[in-house]
C-alpha cells in the first residue's frame, strides 16, 4: 500500500513539474519590431516618467501629456529644480511648490518618417517657459530658456512610445539673468500612449 502511495505522489509531482516547463501554444511571439508608422500616429495622450537632471541630482516624476499635430502639451510640468534654483532653500521650495499653480508648457515640434518607415523623427522647436513663483510677500516672474539638442522619436511596437528631451540652459527672474543657475535637463525616455 505504501509503494502505491509513493508512486501516486511521484506521478503527481512529476506531472506538476512537467506542466511548469511546457509553453502555451497561444503565446504571442509575433511582435513586429519594425511596425510601419504614419505621420498622424504620434497624436494622443501619453504617460510615463519624466526625469530631471541638474548637476549631479536627478529626480523622477510620473507625468501625463498630450501630443497633437504640432505641439506636445503639458498641463502640469514638473518644475522642482527651477523653483529650487530661485528659492535656494529645500524646505521653502516644497512649501512654494504646494502653493503654486500647475505649470503649463507647449513644446512645438515637426515630424518626418525615417528612411525605414518604422519611426517618426520629432524635431523640437522649444519656446520659453514662463511661470510665477509665489514668495512670502511678492511674486517672482520666471522665464526659462529652453533648447533641444537632440531629436525625439516615436515608434510603434507592442506599445506606442515617444522619447524626447530638452534643456533649460538659462533662467531669468524678474528680468534679471540668474548667473548661478545650473542647467536642468528634462528627459522623457519612454512615454506610452494611453
Amino acid at each position: 500500500m505504501r509503494a502505491v502511495r509513493r508512486i501516486k505522489m511521484f506521478t503527481v509531482l512529476f506531472s506538476l513539474v512537467g506542466i511548469s516547463f511546457t509553453s502555451c501554444i497561444s503565446d504571442d511571439n509575433s511582435i513586429e519590431p519594425n511596425k510601419p508608422v504614419k505621420i498622424g500616429d504620434v497624436v494622443g495622450s501619453y504617460s510615463g516618467k519624466a526625469f530631471t537632471l541638474q548637476g549631479k541630482w536627478m529626480n523622477e516624476q510620473n507625468t501625463i501629456f498630450k501630443i497633437n499635430d504640432s505641439l506636445i502639451v503639458f498641463d502640469n510640468l514638473p518644475v522642482r529644480e527651477l523653483v529650487g534654483s530661485v528659492v535656494k532653500d529645500a524646505r521653502k521650495t516644497e512649501e512654494i511648490l504646494n502653493k503654486m499653480d500647475k505649470v503649463k508648457y507647449n513644446l512645438a515640434y515637426t515630424s518626418v518618417i525615417d528612411e525605414t518607415g518604422t519611426a517618426l523623427i520629432l524635431t523640437m522647436s522649444p519656446r520659453e517657459l514662463k511661470f510665477i513663483i509665489p514668495m512670502d510677500d511678492s511674486k517672482k516672474e520666471v522665464v526659462a530658456h529652453v533648447t533641444a539638442k537632440y531629436k525625439g522619436i516615436y515608434v510603434s511596437n507592442r506599445y506606442d512610445m515617444v522619447k524626447f528631451e530638452w534643456i533649460v540652459d538659462k533662467l531669468t527672474v524678474d528680468g534679471k539673468e540668474d548667473n548661478d543657475f545650473i542647467e536642468v535637463k528634462y528627459f522623457f525616455p519612454g512615454s506610452v500612449k494611453r
